[in-house]
């Protein structure tokens, strides 16, 4: 079987050779593939083009989509992703002809098209927030093609861009302890200010509400207020658990409804508040750890299913226990939680 993707790379193989037939053996043309991950890559003296072809299934099915990376001595100078296959020939034209980067900007919009406008946006927060620069930690990290984290922190507080105005609207999330309490949306100007309020003047929560007219920070920031942070996280993370097995098709969970019953009653006893839920699956799990996921070693409780039955796994200082028991809050349950809430939170 022929996938799409290897046409469009065995198509784009051959437009590679046409365009750059006059360089004969000065130029390298290669194709290699499986499936649906192709490549085509262009190499001439310093210079390489290594084009990644697929469909750009977010946008269309039948559209190609071209993901190029402009390497000089085998590192990465720039990337893009354009669907257009002449422009993309083009780019890569001028690449191998040693234009510059400057050049490559003027030309082709689409390269690094993710990291110019982030940067213009840092510069923009600059200018409508100067003291961003002198008083508070910025930094552009690139994590690998077109993908960058532009942060900005003071101490424990912190605010990260997830929105940067091309395919989804600015935005930051506003963070304390690497914790996303709230997010916010809106024109650039505001958000410079609320960035500052929040990572240099140290507003908490509620006076940027009063500040912002319809920003809501919500229920995690709320603990944070009041010295409650921890706790917080964990009572979020079980409305998550929550949240995810009240969505859950009961055609295919038949004890829906006896889980989200247990759920329940845990938490009516309180141990949302002492400890962190998260799950796996339809396997439930319980700890004390700080942030999501389990170290090695570190204590937790686990509910797995057995013929409609709970299997509870437990890892309580140092040892490993299992017990296969009806789905309902028992007394072993508790003496078990009782036991995971004195661990030390980690």
């Amino acid at each position: 079987m022929t996938y799409e993707e290897e046409k469009i790379a065995r198509d784009f193989y051959t437009q590679l050779q046409e365009k750059f037939a006059a360089l004969g053996e000065n130029i390298q043309i290669a194709i290699q593939g499986a499936g649906v991950h192709w490549n085509c890559e262009a190499s001439h003296n310093q210079r390489t083009c290594n084009i990644s072809c697929s469909k750009d299934l977010p946008v269309s099915k039948q559209k190609p989509l071209y993901m190029i990376s402009f390497l000089e001595d085998a590192k990465e100078v720039a990337f893009g992703r354009i669907n257009d296959a002449m422009t993309a020939l083009q780019s890569v034209q001028f690449w191998i002809d040693q234009a510059s980067i400057e050049v490559m900007y003027e030309n082709f919009e689409f390269v690094d098209l993710d990291k110019r406008k982030i940067t213009q946006i840092q510069q923009q927060l600059l200018d409508f927030a100067p003291a961003l620069e002198t008083q508070a930690n910025l930094e552009l990290t690139h994590k690998g093609s077109d993908f960058f984290k532009l942060h900005i922190h003071k101490g424990d507080r912190s605010c990260e861009l997830t929105g940067f105005g091309i395919k989804s609207p600015i935005a930051f999330t506003f963070k304390v302890e690497e914790t996303t309490l709230f997010e916010s949306e809106r024109d650039l100007k505001e958000l410079a200010h609320m960035v500052k309020n929040w990572v240099i003047d140290e507003w908490p929560p509620s006076k940027l509400e009063a500040a912002f007219p319809g920003l809501m920070t919500g229920k995690l920031a709320g603990y944070y207020e009041e010295g409650r942070l921890v706790q917080g996280e964990f009572v979020a993370s079980w409305d998550n658990v929550q949240s995810f097995f009240d969505d859950i098709d009961s055609m295919f969970f038949s004890i829906k409804q006896d889980i989200i019953g247990l759920i329940q009653a845990m938490r009516t006893k309180g141990y949302d508040h002492h400890l962190r839920a998260g799950q796996s699956l339809y396997n439930l799990v319980f700890s004390r750890a700080r942030k999501h996921g389990l170290a090695n070693n570190q204590a937790f409780i686990q509910f797995g299913y057995q013929d409609e039955l709970l299997m509870i796994r437990s890892y309580i200082k140092g040892e490993n226990n299992t017990t296969i028991t009806k789905i309902a809050y028992t007394q072993e349950l508790e003496s078990l939680l009782e036991a995971l809430k004195q661990e030390p939170i980690d």
